[in-house]
């Protein structure tokens, strides 16, 4: 149904413009709210008050743009949601990573959750990332407006040179605006009608187009995105009347992939109606590089349906019970029990040196005795690091908080690789705190 009619129910207050909008835009809402709170309780709650507040909005509001309209109420009402949560204790996740990311780039005694909406996504991202240019389609980094995850790309998955993008961005410094032009690549094995990389600084970012094409089945992104080569699906969550009920993890996902490839034709579905209580499934942990996107999810449920968010949109697909369940079987035959994985992992001490490509951090803050302390390498090569380094002003002796991707590798003698961001700390009571 096209948007204005679905405007004209809510006009005519037919509860029909509730469930055309679930159908349409369901899944785009239920994305963004999971990049903000990961849960999906919460998700849930989160999109069925943004049908709500969309009813009691209209007639009096009549938006252009349906999608736009719905997906910053969903966005506010998670962020909300967020904040009451986060006022309780410290979450973990995308929000407080974009949301640091975004101090050190807006001018003093401002807060960025109350800016980001009223900043042009170019000034967000400050000089390395930028909007593109639209020969190359409008492939953007949906960062800041959805929270999606950023991270760089190994060169081993970049292709061939496409060309040239221009860029533009804010110097917060000189207060003006300035444009540049990046190099575009091919990522291996994916449609460069969808996304590209960008090189910066010498590092490669993927950049995605901003706009919603639904596929019309499952080998649509299967070969547009070379997934089964691209996307890695070990850990998983089981699920048993809506409940965590353990957290597994597979050695080789070749057979999984390859019982998906035999859904090739499975059809996109535009509901979310399996994502509803009582749904027995499991939930990949869906990783990968050259995708640029960490720890999306990738659901199997035993009625026969598949899901990702992946794509940062939410894409069902409809592979049927018989399908399903030989997947769900599988998983749980090869599967081994595993720790549960948290989507961040975190370390708090003094910085002690910054050395060329990496910094050294001492938790002896946190021990009772100091001599149980401990000394980490944490390799900065990530753009986002150096950029905490530099905006930040952090130096030797700053007590800091830092996330990061992988495990500490103590073979390696507690060399952290995956570092993400750092911001400054402060003692109280014993703890390391930062500032909200």
């Amino acid at each position: 149904m096209e948007d204005s009619q679905i405007v004209d129910l809510y006009w005519a207050r037919s509860e029909k413009a509730i469930s055309e909008t679930a159908d349409k835009y369901g899944g785009y809402c239920y994305s963004i709210a999971f990049n903000i709170l990961h849960s999906h309780e919460d998700c849930e709650e989160c999109v069925n008050d943004t049908y709500l507040k969309a009813w009691n909005a209209m007639p009096e509001a009549r938006p252009d743009r349906l999608r736009a309209f719905l997906g910053r109420i969903t966005r506010n009402l998670s962020l909300k949601r967020w904040e009451e949560a986060h006022a309780q204790k410290r979450g973990a996740g995308q929000l407080p990573l974009a949301l640091d990311e975004l101090q050190a780039c807006i001018p003093e005694g401002e807060s960025p959750d109350r800016m980001v909406d009223d900043m042009a996504l170019a000034d967000l991202l400050n000089r390395f990332l930028a909007s593109m240019s639209a020969e190359k389609r409008k492939i953007f980094m949906r960062r800041y407006w959805y929270f999606s995850p950023i991270t760089d790309i190994d060169d081993v998955f970049i292709g061939k040179k496409l060309g040239k993008g221009e860029g533009i961005g804010y110097d917060i410094y000189e207060d003006q605006n300035y444009s540049q032009a990046f190099d575009l690549w091919q990522i291996k094995g994916v449609s460069e009608k969808y996304m590209v990389a960008a090189e910066m600084d010498g590092q490669f970012y993927s950049y995605r187009l901003d706009e919603y094409i639904p596929p019309a089945t499952f080998a649509d992104v299967l070969d547009d995105y070379s997934l089964s080569q691209t996307l890695s699906l070990h850990y998983f969550i089981e699920y048993k009347d809506d409940r965590q009920v353990g957290y597994y993890s597979l050695k080789e996902d070749g057979y999984i992939w390859q019982l998906l490839s035999a859904c090739r034709e499975a059809p996109f579905v535009e509901d979310t109606a399996w994502r509803k209580e009582g749904k027995d499934r499991i939930v990949f942990t869906a990783t990968s590089e050259p995708l640029g996107v960490y720890k999306c999810s990738f659901y199997v449920s035993a009625d026969g349906y598949i899901g990702t968010n992946v794509f940062d949109y939410l894409y069902t697909f409809e592979i049927g019970e018989k399908a399903a369940q030989d997947i769900i079987a599988y998983a749980r035959k090869n599967a081994k029990e595993a720790a549960y994985e948290p989507y961040w992992y975190s370390l708090a001490g003094t910085l002690t040196e910054i050395g060329d490509g990496y910094i050294i951090v001492d938790d002896s803050i946190l021990c009772k005795d100091e001599k149980d302390g401990m000394r980490f390498k944490v390799l900065t090569t990530d753009l986002r690091m150096r950029r905490c380094i530099e905006f930040q002003k952090i130096e030797t002796g700053s007590v800091v908080v830092i996330q990061f991707t992988d495990p500490v590798n103590v073979e390696a003698g507690n060399l952290i690789t995956g570092a993400i961001s750092m911001k400054k700390g402060f003692i109280e009571d014993g703890n390391v705190m930062v500032n909200e």
